[in-house]
C-alpha cells in the first residue's frame, strides 16, 4: 500500500510538472491577436486620472459591479487612466505609494477576473510633460514599479500604455521616440511579451502618421485619440451647422482621419487602438447616437480596437450611480445599426471554416442542404499546400439554368485576416439582391488575403508604382482558386469578371495583368496600378473608379493607367468623383449602369 501511494505521488508530481511546463510554453498573444481581443472598450475616466485622486473629480468610488455591467454590455476592454504624480515621491528612488498601487491592482483584478482586457497607463503626469529631460529617470522608475507589480497578470488581460497625450510644446517627435524606447526597455525587464501601447505627439492622428517611429518590438500597438469635429463633440456649437452631425459630408470628413491611419497601420504592420473618443451629453441626441454608431462601425471594419471616453459626467454613456446605460447609444454601438453602414458586413457568413474545401464541395453542400442563394465558406488548399480562406456564392436553382458568369471580389486592406468573414465587410450587396440575381444570376468568389500578405506588391512605392515580377502568394492562390471554381462549377468561361476596392483594386489590376485570358471585364475601385503593364491588360474592358481627393491611394495612379490603356489601343471607362476621398466604393458600386455594363461583356 505504501509502495502504491509512492508511485501515485510520483505520477501526480510528474503530471503537475508537465502542466506547468506546458502552460509556460503557451505562446503569448501577438499584437494583432491582442488588439482583436480588446475589441470595443470603455474608459473609466475622471477617477484615478484625477490628480487629487479617486472621488475628487467624479464624486464616487469604483465598484466591482461596474465591470459586470461593462462585460454584460459587450465591452471587451477597459482603459484605466491613472495619474501617479501625487502618489510617487519627489526624490529617488521615486517610490510609489503602496496603498495607492494596491488600490489600482484591486480594480485591475476586478476587470481581469471577468476576462476583460485592462489598458493601464500614466495619464496627467504634468511633472514629466513639463520637464521630460529632467524627469525621464523618474518616469523610468515609475514604470519599473508598475511593470514589476503587474508582471504576473496574464499578457492577454493587461496592456501597458506608456503616456497619455504628451505636450507637444515640450515633447517633440524625437523626445517621443526616446521616451518610448527607454520606457519599453524598462517594461521588458519584467514583462518580455506584454503588449505596450505607444502614441505620437499628443496622441494626435497627424503626428502618428507623419512622425511616430515604432520601437523594434513585436508586441507594440499604436494609439490615437479623436474628438472631431470638436465644436459638435464638446456640445458647444458655434452655429447651426455644428449643432448636428451625420451628413455624408461630415462622415467623409471623419474618414479623412481614419483612413490615413489605416494606411499607416498596413504599411508598418502595427495594429491601432482608438484610445479616446466620445460626444457630450449636450449634443443633439439623434446626432450623438449616429456619431457613436458610425465611429464604432468604422473602427470595427478597419480592425481598430477602441475605448469610448466616459467620465461619469459631461460625456457619460453609463450612469455609475444608477448603473444604467444610455440604451440608444449602446444599441448604436452593439446593435443592428452598424449593419446598415455601407462598409459593414452585408452577407451571411455564418458557415464555419473548413479545411481543404473545394468549390465543388461547397456547390454540393448548397444543393443538398438547400443553401443556394447565400455565401458558404471554406479553405482552398493548393497543390503545394498553400491555404486561402474564401466565400462562394451559389445562385438559387431557379436562376441557375445553365452556364453562369463568375464575379471575383477582392477586399481592401482593412479586411486582411483569416477569419473568413471580414472580407465581406464592404461586399456590394447589389450583386446578391433578389432583383439583380434575377437579371444577372452569377457565382461570386470572395477570397481573404492574410495579414502577412497583399493582393499586389510595389517594392519601390511611393517612388514608383512598378509591380513585382512575381505575384504575391495570396494572388497566386486566388488565381488557382478561380481556375478550380471554373472547373468545378457550371461557369461560363467567356463571362468572368473581377472587381476590388483599395488594396483589392490594386489586386484587380495585378491579376488581370498576369492572366488577361481569364477575364471578360474588370472594375478596380480606388486602386494603384503599374501603368507599364497596360499592354498586357488592353484586351480586357475596364471601368475604373477613383476620387480626386484620395489621400490614401492618389488619383494619379488611376489617371496614369487609364491613359496608358488608351495609348495601348484600349477604350477603358473612367469615373472620377470630384471632391471625394478614398472611401468611394459605395458610390462606385451604386452606379446605375455598372451591372448592366459589366454583365454585357463577353470574351
Amino acid at each position: 500500500m505504501m509502495k502504491n501511494n509512492y508511485y501515485r505521488i510520483v505520477l501526480i508530481a510528474a503530471l503537475f510538472a508537465i502542466c506547468i511546463a506546458t502552460s509556460s510554453l503557451a505562446a503569448p498573444p501577438t499584437a494583432w491577436e491582442q488588439n482583436a481581443r480588446m475589441g470595443p472598450g470603455i474608459n473609466l475616466g475622471n477617477v484615478f486620472d484625477a490628480p487629487d485622486g479617486e472621488g475628487s473629480w467624479w464624486k464616487g468610488t469604483v465598484k466591482a459591479e461596474f465591470f459586470d455591467d461593462f462585460n454584460a454590455a459587450g465591452f471587451k476592454n477597459v482603459r484605466l487612466p491613472v495619474t501617479w504624480q501625487k502618489h510617487i515621491s519627489e526624490t529617488e528612488p521615486y517610490a510609489v505609494d503602496a496603498k495607492f498601487m494596491e488600490r489600482i491592482a484591486e480594480v485591475v483584478g476586478w476587470a481581469t477576473q471577468r476576462k476583460m482586457v485592462v489598458v493601464l497607463n500614466a495619464h496627467h503626469e504634468e511633472w514629466f510633460k513639463k520637464d521630460p529631460n529632467g524627469q525621464m529617470k523618474k518616469l523610468e522608475s515609475l514604470w519599473r514599479q508598475i511593470a514589476t507589480r503587474f508582471k504576473d497578470v496574464p499578457d492577454e488581460l493587461l496592456v501597458f500604455e506608456i503616456l497619455n497625450e504628451s505636450d507637444e510644446k515640450t515633447i517633440n517627435a524625437a523626445k517621443t521616440t526616446e521616451m518610448n524606447e527607454r520606457i519599453l526597455k524598462v517594461i521588458r525587464e519584467t514583462n518580455p511579451t506584454r503588449c505596450v501601447i505607444v502614441a505620437g505627439v499628443g496622441d494626435n492622428d497627424k503626428h502618428l502618421v507623419k512622425e511616430l517611429i515604432v520601437p523594434n518590438d513585436p508586441y507594440i500597438i499604436a494609439s490615437y485619440h479623436c474628438y472631431d469635429p470638436w465644436f459638435f463633440v464638446c456640445g458647444e456649437p458655434r452655429d447651426a451647422n455644428e449643432a448636428k452631425w451625420g451628413s455624408e459630408k461630415q462622415k467623409a470628413e471623419y474618414l479623412k482621419i481614419m483612413d490615413p491611419i489605416k494606411k499607416w497601420s498596413d504599411i508598418h504592420k502595427v495594429p491601432i487602438y482608438l484610445g479616446e473618443w466620445a460626444t457630450s451629453t449636450k449634443c443633439d441626441a439623434n446626432s450623438r447616437v449616429e456619431y457613436y454608431r458610425f465611429v464604432s462601425s468604422q473602427a470595427k471594419v478597419r480592425g481598430f480596437s477602441y475605448a469610448i471616453w466616459d467620465e461619469g459626467g459631461n460625456m457619460l454613456i453609463y450612469n455609475r450611480e444608477t448603473r444604467e446605460w444610455n440604451k440608444d447609444i449602446l444599441q448604436a454601438v452593439f446593435g443592428a445599426g452598424a449593419a446598415n453602414e455601407p462598409s459593414a458586413s452585408v452577407a451571411k457568413t455564418e458557415e464555419p471554416k473548413g479545411i481543404g474545401t473545394s468549390p465543388a464541395s461547397l456547390l454540393n453542400k448548397a444543393l443538398q442542404e438547400d443553401r443556394a442563394g447565400q455565401f458558404l465558406g471554406g479553405i482552398f488548399v493548393s497543390g503545394d499546400g498553400g491555404k486561402l480562406p474564401y466565400r462562394l456564392y451559389i445562385p438559387k436553382p431557379d436562376t441557375n439554368t445553365g452556364k453562369l458568369p463568375l464575379v471575383v471580389f477582392l477586399h481592401g486592406a482593412g479586411e486582411l485576416g483569416d477569419d473568413n468573414n471580414k472580407q465581406m465587410d464592404h461586399f456590394p450587396r447589389r450583386f446578391t439582391n433578389g432583383e439583380n440575381q434575377a437579371k444577372y444570376p452569377c457565382y461570386i468568389i470572395a477570397p481573404q488575403c492574410p495579414k502577412s500578405d497583399a493582393w499586389s506588391s510595389f517594392p519601390e512605392y511611393p517612388a514608383s508604382a512598378k509591380s513585382s515580377d512575381k505575384p504575391t502568394n495570396a494572388t497566386r492562390l486566388a488565381i488557382e482558386l478561380i481556375e478550380n471554381a471554373i472547373a468545378d462549377c457550371n461557369i461560363d468561361k467567356t463571362r468572368i469578371y473581377i472587381t476590388g476596392l483599395s488594396l483589392g483594386g490594386e489586386g484587380t489590376f495585378d491579376i488581370v495583368s498576369r492572366r488577361p485570358d481569364l477575364f471578360a471585364a474588370a472594375v478596380p475601385v480606388c486602386g494603384i496600378a503599374d501603368a507599364e503593364k497596360a499592354e498586357s491588360m488592353k484586351s480586357v474592358p475596364f471601368w475604373v473608379f477613383h476620387g480626386d481627393s484620395d489621400d490614401i491611394n492618389p488619383v494619379k495612379y488611376s489617371r496614369d493607367i487609364v491613359e496608358a490603356l488608351k495609348k495601348a489601343g484600349a477604350a477603358p471607362r473612367y469615373t472620377e468623383y470630384k471632391g471625394a476621398g478614398h472611401s468611394i466604393w459605395g458610390k462606385a458600386y451604386g452606379e446605375p449602369e455598372l451591372l448592366s455594363w459589366m454583365f454585357a461583356q463577353h470574351k
